[in-house]
């Protein structure tokens, strides 16, 4: 995803250092400007998707059939799919879009993660028969 710089992964180490830098300043007041919404944003975004993958991670680090944990991937990789074409939806292409869009993608994205997240740990914290994936 393209958000106001590169996503943490595909950045460099100067560019992730800057988007550090950028993010904290942001944070201190998301509502001083566009730009300062749009890290804010992107910064709540960043935080649900990391607890996300680590909620992700125990789970399926729980899962002993290989069956239920191919389907537990498959499952994830739709969703992310869905998320994507939710938002590309909503929001539209961000060449077709202003400054604010990287605030609603961010957003949207946002919204799908905590979402899942709610759903991901309901089975992580599921100790009865009948769980998915145990």
């Amino acid at each position: 995803m393209t958000l106001l710089i590169a996503p943490v992964g595909a950045q460099t180490g100067t560019a992730a250092s800057r988007q550090a830098e950028l993010e904290a300043e942001a944070l201190k007041n998301c509502e001083a400007n566009q730009t300062s919404l749009n890290l804010c944003s992107f910064h709540r975004y960043k935080k649900g998707d990391a607890e996300l993958n680590r909620t992700y991670q125990a789970q399926l680090a729980r899962m002993t059939s290989k069956v239920d944990a191919q389907r537990y991937r498959e499952a994830q990789r739709a969703w992310l799919k869905y998320a994507e074409a939710d938002c590309l939806f909503r929001n539209g292409p961000r060449e077709d879009s202003g400054t604010i869009w990287p605030l609603l993608q961010n957003t949207c994205l946002a919204e799908h993660t905590e979402a899942r997240l709610r759903i991901l740990q309901q089975y992580l914290n599921c100790t009865q028969d009948g769980c998915p994936g145990q």
